[in-house]
């Protein structure tokens, strides 16, 4: 490893056209409240990009375009005091001037690769976590070698101030003014996050994000509480601990199969690869349609082109896969992402609200489960530099696509802790693409099952250069099965569940009922849970029973709350014989919901 050695900091100036404070910007505000809930990790909850800088550029000409760009952009030099604004938020307050440190880091090493500079010196700044309330959000550091020259900068940033899309418009910014920010303005060229909130207070703003919710509302009342809901593993399985793991997979064969599809399909590089991962996680769960959350930009017209600040939010994703064409299932991807991302600016305290409501109405818990970051409409190089020079693209006919199927490597790592039951995120790296798969519990998703997904995805891919692949054929293709549940399972309100874990979960929620939950159809013949109880428990009625399975159901990606509860005078002998339980008198039943003027669920 190379030892950077912080040996100066270069102090330079800034000053923009107006500061003062303001309130948050929806997408502000939906980041700020995702960090409160990581608590004192959120202070580390940051992004870094790696800028290229042209030969003969010196220290000083770094630090000058870094002035202009804080100058330019109010998200640079904006903190959160923890003074609230009417609406009960942090205010965001913008400095007028001030001066940012770049620091500078020099090398002992006469020969140093730039990759290996540059993942030491982001680590250096990733050290601390950022102070919101005091700090900018930025920090610049520019790693030198024993002679002066620069070898390689990079910034790191708070999410509060950047995403992805400003990243990169930095990025573009800096190559620009490194060279010649002797000619480039420094006012504001772009609509600023002030402004971006005003804009969202607008009669049009607040309709937008009031569409958002009724859409999240729409979909939330049928979007499965776990899109992957597996049987447990078996204590043998390899890696079935129970602990998170990701596995990443590098696929040349899929790089080559991929513009085959492109150009016979018509769309992006990234709707294709939707359409292949959406397909094999309906196939291989039984879940349809497949529900996805992805974020999205947000950027919306040219005014925000150049944005600087934070505005990714999540999108919804709804994809139909009830075809047997691949080729239809793009278009389906396609259609699917430009409606979430339609709707994908909101008000997140809002949303929450959406969530605990329809959660709470359907007996489930409604979380962030399963998610994609998409990004294989750009190359890497073009995403974060890495120091490597790009990769070529592979051609090949789809024929050497398979054959490449040979070339597939993957690897394995522990992350940390997650809340997605799985999160994938795939990139374009010219001479493959990499697929990466996160999932939360190794009981659920067991070693065998992330490259049992991963390369099902790669071989629907080679198969479909070849022409429109059948997905009536899906299982022969890709080599993908549908799991196979036992009796054990019912589809209830279009989510898999175990009726064990609902059973375990009543019990556990109301000691001393000797309740017993069964599956009888509902009053439109599908499956519905409805639980029988007595009232030597804690449950004094359906709402207090409701109320305690609610309370416990978190985790438990299998379990339901019962749709119905019928506190009896006294149990059966049989507690298991549903009949019996049918014929003993009935002190009391209902949803124990809160009346919603909706039709109840009667079976009982």
């Amino acid at each position: 490893m190379n030892a950077l050695v912080l040996v100066d900091r270069v102090w330079v100036k800034f000053s923009g056209d107006r500061g003062g404070d303001g309130p948050m910007t929806l997408a502000q505000r939906n980041t700020f409240q995702w960090m409160g809930e990581l608590g004192a990790d959120r202070f580390l909850s940051m992004d870094e990009w790696m800028f290229q800088v042209p030969d003969g550029a010196s220290v000083e000409d770094v630090a000058g375009a870094w002035g202009m760009l804080v100058s330019r952009h109010e998200s640079l030099r904006t903190t959160y005091p923890g003074v609230c604004g009417a609406e009960g938020w942090p205010v965001q307050r913008v400095a007028v001037s001030g001066e940012i440190g770049v620091g500078v880091y020099r090398t002992t090493d006469q020969d140093p690769a730039q990759a290996t500079v540059v993942r030491e010196l982001t680590g250096l700044l990733r050290e601390q976590g950022f102070e919101m309330d005091s700090e900018l959000p930025v920090r610049v550091g520019v790693a030198v070698a024993p002679d002066g020259g620069v070898l390689a900068v990079v910034a790191v940033y708070s999410h509060m101030a950047v995403d992805f899309a400003s990243m990169a418009v930095l990025g573009r910014q800096f190559n620009e003014l490194v060279v010649g920010r002797d000619a480039q303005p420094a006012g504001p060229r772009a609509l600023q996050p002030l402004d971006q909130a005003a804009v969202e207070r607008s009669p049009r703003g607040q309709q937008r994000a009031e569409a958002a919710l009724r859409y999240w509302h729409d979909q939330l009342r049928h979007r499965p509480q776990s899109l992957y809901a597996m049987p447990e593993a078996t204590p043998a399985e390899p890696g079935g601990d129970g602990r998170p793991l990701a596995c990443w997979l590098y696929s040349p064969a899929a790089a080559m199969a991929l513009p085959h599809i492109t150009d016979r399909t018509g769309a992006s590089p990234a709707m294709v690869v939707l359409a292949a991962v959406s397909t094999i996680l309906s196939h291989r769960s039984g879940t349809r349609p497949c529900f996805l959350t992805s974020p999205s930009s947000n950027r919306l017209g040219a005014q925000l082109r150049d944005y600087v600040g934070t505005l990714a939010q999540d999108s919804l994703l709804v994809i139909d896969t009830d075809t047997a064409s691949f080729d239809e299932q793009v278009r389906r991807a396609g259609t699917a992402s430009l409606r979430a991302q339609r709707h994908s600016a909101f008000d997140a305290i809002k949303l929450q609200a959406v969530h605990d409501e329809l959660s709470h109405q359907r007996g489930i818990a409604l979380t962030r489960d399963c998610s994609i970051d998409n990004l294989v409409g750009l190359r890497l190089d073009e995403i974060h530099a890495t120091g490597e020079p790009p990769a070529e693209v592979p051609v090949g006919s789809p024929a050497e696509a398979a054959a490449a199927l040979a070339q597939t490597v993957s690897g394995w790592w522990q992350p940390p802790d997650m809340t997605e039951s799985l999160r994938l995120h795939l990139v374009n790296l010219g001479a493959a693409l990499r697929f990466t798969l996160w999932a939360a519990d190794t009981r659920r998703v067991p070693r065998s099952e992330f490259e049992l997904v991963l390369r099902g995805v790669e071989r629907l891919l080679v198969a479909a250069a070849a022409g429109d692949a059948d997905l009536g054929r899906l299982s022969e293709i890709t080599g993908v099965e549908p799991v196979v549940r036992d009796e054990g399972w019912v589809r209830v309100d279009s989510c898999w569940v175990e009726l064990a874990a609902c059973q375990r979960l009543a019990e556990e929620a109301l000691p001393g009922s000797g309740v017993r939950v069964f599956a009888v159809p509902g009053p439109d013949g599908d499956p519905a849970l409805t639980a029988y109880l007595t009232p030597e428990g804690r449950a004094g009625s359906p709402a207090d029973a409701h109320q305690a399975c609610m309370r416990l159901l978190p985790g438990r990606p299998t379990g339901m709350a019962p749709g119905w509860y019928v506190l009896c005078a006294s149990a059966p002998g049989d507690p298991q014989d549903l009949d019996a339980w049918q014929r003993q008198p009935v002190l009391a039943n209902g949803n124990g919901r809160p009346d919603t003027g909706g039709h109840e669920n009667t079976g009982r």
